[in-house]
C-alpha cells in the first residue's frame, strides 16, 4: 500500500524541530495526530524512525536516512515555489511572443524596451511571423502571447486587446508617381502590378477581400513573405529538385541533398492502394543523415495530393533529425480531379478539399507550410503560344468532364486501354 505523503512533509516537520509538539504548532496541527500519523508511518515502513525521550525525539539511522532523502525533496518544492512566485511576480522567467511584422514594427518594439527596463529579470523570446502563424502558434501553446495585425478572426478562447489603430497607405515607385495627383478608384489600381505580403498574411487576406467585395480581382506581381531562419534547401527526388534549386538561387538559402533516390521505384502516390503507397516510400527514399540531423530543411515538392506519400517522406527527415522543416509547394493545393493525365480520381480523396493550410501542416507533420499561388502558377504559360490548365487547382476544365471515369485508367499503357475499351 502506498504511504500517504503527508506523512512524509509531518516526518520532514518532527525531524526539523525534533518534537512532536513543535511539529504540531508549525503545521498548524494537534499533537495527538502528528504522533498518530508517525506511528502510522513507521508501521508503514516496518521500522522505527524515533528515538523518543521526555525531551523531545531523536532519529535512528533509519530515520537519518529517510530525512537525507525527504530534506532534498523538501528544498527542491521550495525551490519551485519560490521560482513560480518570482515568475508570477515578473522578478524572473522568460515570455514567448509571436508578432506580425507590422505589429512588431508600430507598438512592440518600443513597449519592449520599456518593459525590459521595467522587469530586467525577465528573458523575452521574439518570433516574426505572420499574423495566421502567430495564431496557430498560441493556440498550440508555442508561445505565450501574439501581436498581431487585424482584421482577423480570435478564437472565444482567447482573449484580444487592441494595442493601437493605423492607415494602410500604398506606395508607389517613380514610374507611376502620377497615380498620386489625384484620388483613385480600386478599379484604376485593378491591373497595377501589385508588391504584397504573400498569400496566407493577414495583410494580403485583407487586399483580397477589399478588391472581391467591388468585384475587382486583386493581381500580385510578387509577393514577400516572411520565412524562418532555415540552413538549407532540399527537394523530394526527382519531382521537387528543380523547384528547389528555383527555390534556393532566389532566395539566397544554400541548397543542399537532403535524399538519396532508388531510381527503381516509380511515383509512390499512384500506386493503387495505401499500404503499397507508404512501403513505396521507405523504399525510394534514404534521409542522408549526416545532411539533415540538426538542421532546419526548406523541403520542396512539386504537389501534396493525398497527404499520405508526404506526410511519410516528413516523418523519415524527422528520423534521420532534422529539427525544423518548413515545406513548400510548386503548385496551388489540388481541389479536383484530372482528366487529362494525371492519376487524381477522386477530389474526396485530396487532402485540400478537406482541410485549410494550418490543417494540411499539421497533419503532415511540417512546422510551416506554403504553396504557389493560381496566379503566380500559370505565368508559367507566359510568354508561350500554349495556354496552362487549371482544372485541377479549381480553375475550371477546358473540355466537357467525362461521365464515366474509373480508378484504373491511368494503370495501364494506352495500347492496352484501347483493346480494353474496344472489346
Amino acid at each position: 500500500m502506498a504511504v500517504p505523503y503527508d506523512y512524509y512533509r509531518i516526518f520532514y516537520y518532527v525531524a526539523q524541530h525534533k518534537s512532536f509538539t513543535k511539529a504540531a504548532e508549525a503545521l498548524g496541527n494537534n499533537q495527538p495526530n502528528i504522533t498518530r500519523c508517525m506511528n502510522n508511518l513507521e508501521q508503514d515502513l516496518g521500522c522505527k524512525l524515533f528515538v523518543r525521550t521526555n525531551h523531545g525525539v531523536s532519529l535512528t539511522p533509519e530515520g537519518q536516512r529517510l530525512y537525507s532523502r525527504a530534506a532534498v525533496a523538501f528544498e527542491q518544492l521550495r525551490l519551485g515555489e519560490s521560482e513560480i512566485r518570482a515568475d508570477c511576480s515578473l522578478r524572473t522567467g522568460s515570455i514567448s511572443i509571436a508578432a506580425s511584422e507590422a505589429a512588431l514594427h508600430l507598438t512592440l518594439l518600443d513597449r519592449l524596451g520599456a518593459f525590459h527596463r521595467r522587469y530586467p529579470g525577465i528573458h523575452l523570446r521574439i518570433t516574426n511571423d505572420s499574423t495566421p502563424r502567430a495564431m496557430e502558434g498560441l493556440l498550440r501553446g508555442q508561445v505565450d502571447c501574439a501581436a498581431i495585425t487585424t482584421p482577423c478572426p480570435v478564437r472565444k478562447s482567447l482573449q484580444e486587446t487592441a494595442l493601437v489603430s493605423f492607415r494602410e497607405i500604398l506606395i508607389c515607385g517613380s514610374d507611376f508617381h502620377d497615380l498620386a495627383v489625384e484620388t483613385r478608384s480600386l478599379r484604376d489600381l485593378e491591373n497595377l502590378p501589385f508588391v504584397c505580403m504573400s498569400r496566407g498574411t493577414s495583410t494580403y487576406t485583407f487586399y483580397q477581400q477589399l478588391f472581391l467585395k467591388h468585384n475587382l480581382a486583386f493581381h500580385v506581381e510578387m509577393e514577400a513573405g516572411t520565412m524562418p531562419d532555415v540552413d538549407f534547401v532540399a527537394g523530394v527526388p526527382d519531382s521537387g529538385l528543380d523547384a528547389a534549386m528555383g527555390y534556393a538561387r532566389q532566395s539566397g538559402i544554400p541548397y543542399g541533398m537532403g535524399f538519396i533516390k532508388n531510381k527503381y521505384i516509380g511515383r509512390t502516390f499512384i500506386s493503387p492502394t495505401q499500404d503499397m503507397r507508404e512501403n513505396e516510400v521507405n523504399i525510394k527514399l534514404n534521409p542522408i543523415r549526416s545532411v539533415v540531423e540538426g538542421k532546419r530543411v526548406v523541403l520542396i515538392d512539386d504537389s501534396i495530393v493525398r497527404g499520405t506519400t508526404c506526410r511519410r517522406t516528413i516523418d523519415l527527415l524527422r528520423k534521420a533529425g532534422a529539427k525544423e522543416i518548413h515545406m513548400r509547394v510548386s503548385a496551388p493545393p489540388f481541389v479536383s480531379e484530372c482528366y487529362y493525365g494525371t492519376d487524381i480520381d477522386d477530389k474526396n480523396k485530396l487532402i485540400a478539399n478537406h482541410h485549410t493550410i494550418a490543417e494540411i501542416a499539421e497533419i503532415i507533420g511540417v512546422d510551416s507550410l506554403g504553396y504557389l499561388s493560381l496566379s503566380d502558377v500559370v505565368k508559367l504559360a507566359d510568354h508561350t503560344e500554349s495556354g496552362f490548365c487549371t482544372a485541377c487547382f479549381g480553375g475550371g476544365y477546358p473540355t466537357s468532364i467525362p461521365q464515366d471515369s474509373n480508378k484504373d485508367r491511368f494503370e495501364c499503357k494506352i495500347s492496352e486501354r484501347e483493346k480494353q475499351e474496344s472489346v
